[in-house]
């Protein structure tokens, strides 16, 4: 869904395009987040793909988030570094429910 709102926002609003590169990346970050880390499927190298696509520019964003600013910084690093951070994370998050 985000992939089609950044088709969409390149054709129709080109100014707001580095927004929408910011809420893919978080959209593809969140979905890693849930996703198991042993998962193998396709689903998993999508995400790792789209995100090491996003994260160059998604660094550069100075009026970005810095969460994702950083998150792109570390998938630059390792995709799979930043999917082991995030999966921690969302467990806790879970836990703490």
């Amino acid at each position: 869904h985000s992939r089609e709102m950044l088709k969409q926002v390149r054709i129709h609003r080109p100014a707001c395009l580095a927004a929408a590169r910011g809420r893919h990346f978080s959209a593809c970050a969140q979905n890693l987040s849930e996703t198991p880390l042993l998962e193998k499927g396709s689903f998993r190298k999508t995400l790792y793909r789209e995100l090491r696509l996003l994260a160059p520019s998604v660094m550069k964003d100075g009026e970005g988030r810095i969460q994702n600013r950083v998150a792109a910084a570390i998938s630059r690093v390792s995709v799979a570094m930043l999917h082991i951070l995030l999966r921690a994370a969302y467990r806790i998050r879970l836990n703490s429910l």
